[in-house]
């Protein structure tokens, strides 16, 4: 059966944005709707110094996990490395964790 462009209109008006920061919702409402986790993603460019790898930790980010300037030295990065089995078509994968 086909929905017509009224309905499509409505049940788009009322659908829940992908990106939706519950930090800012009140809690009556954020209760009343579905909820999904808040979730930044991003990409960002790998860079070399001569000596090391670095990578930016886009502003969002850091500020979600509260990273000032001041309190860098509290977070670390762990880095865990998977390669697949010899002979195997397992592929290597690197996740990197923030902790603090």
């Amino acid at each position: 059966m086909k929905k017509s462009a009224k309905t499509k209109q409505i049940e788009e008006q009322y659908e829940v944005p992908k990106k939706l920061d519950y930090s800012t919702v009140p809690k009556a409402i954020e209760e009343a709707i579905k909820h999904r986790p808040y979730e930044i993603e991003k990409d960002v460019n790998l860079s070399w110094d001569g000596k090391q790898f670095m990578i930016r930790i886009p502003l969002e980010i850091s500020t979600e996990m509260g990273i000032t300037k001041e309190n860098k030295g509290e977070f670390k990065v762990r880095f865990k490395l998977v390669k697949g089995s010899p002979n195997s078509d397992e592929i290597t994968k690197v996740t990197m964790e923030l902790m603090k």
